[in-house]
């Protein structure tokens, strides 16, 4: 199993904000990173806007993949993640993610109030977008040391075929 921290965790669940969702996973996406939007139980996955998202993984799988964890989106208000935070697996996820470092963003203090009060609060308006490109660039793999890396297991698989 990679111990690579490149994959980010954004949480979906019935009226979760498909704006803000969408918006972090495209661009996360863009620099790289490993984005799953994570399905949290729940009756449906109606955003609030009524747009409906498939999620790529249960939260009982991104728990499994949680020792790869750079970040954690949570696009929502306090309500709506107040539906789903009696479920203990999600203090389980915002736990490894502080254990493992990883950024944990929100869409209120509410919100932020269940994380344990980690993270930060990522605007509603028109500066959200300016946000979610920080958090990318913040994030994104390091280009020259996935280089370096790749070079020296290049040098130690030519250096093992001599011998």
């Amino acid at each position: 199993m990679s111990t690579e921290h490149d994959h980010c965790f954004v949480l979906w669940a019935d009226r979760f904000d498909e704006t803000a969702a969408v918006l972090f996973v495209a661009e996360l996406r863009r620099v790289g990173l490993r984005v799953r939007l994570v399905g949290l139980p729940g009756p449906s996955f109606v955003g609030l806007h009524g747009l409906v998202l498939t999620p790529d993984l249960t939260l009982d799988e991104a728990l499994a993949q949680g020792d790869q964890m750079a970040c954690v989106v949570v696009p929502c208000d306090g309500p709506a993640l107040g539906r789903v935070a009696n479920d203990p697996r999600l203090q389980e996820l915002f736990d490894l993610a502080a254990a493992q470092g990883a950024t944990v963003v929100v869409g209120s203090e509410a919100s932020l109030a269940l994380t344990g009060g980690r993270g930060w609060v990522y605007s509603q308006g028109q500066g959200i977008y300016r946000q979610v490109r920080r958090l990318a660039r913040q994030l994104r793999p390091k280009r020259r040391s996935e280089l370096a890396a790749r070079l020296a297991r290049n040098r130690q698989y030519s250096i093992a075929a001599e011998l």
